[in-house]
């Protein structure tokens, strides 16, 4: 049987026009998969929360990335906060 851990990774993209490309090795974890994305973003970087608004600026399931071969990749939008959790095998740490 094989124990499995989780990396958790936080990746900021603080430009306001630009998406940058995500490309992370994970290859001396053995096999790993995407377990949870979640993203936080918004078009206006002074947006906030309001009481009479409340989830203006809200995590949502996250989109873009993938976790093959060793390789977490993809893109960050701009102005976009990410978190990540991959399963890895602990066996190989």
């Amino acid at each position: 049987m094989t124990a499995a851990g989780t990396i958790t990774f936080f990746a900021i993209n603080r430009l306001p026009d630009d998406a940058v490309s995500l490309d992370i090795d994970l290859q001396g974890f053995g096999s790993s998969r995407l377990l949870e994305h979640r993203r936080l973003s918004h078009t206006d970087p002074k947006a906030a929360n309001t009481e009479g608004q409340p989830d203006g600026v809200a995590p949502v399931d996250g989109h873009g990335l993938a976790c093959d071969h060793g390789r977490l990749t993809g893109r960050l939008d701009p102005l976009t906060y990410r978190f990540i959790r991959i399963a890895v095998d602990i066996a190989r740490i």
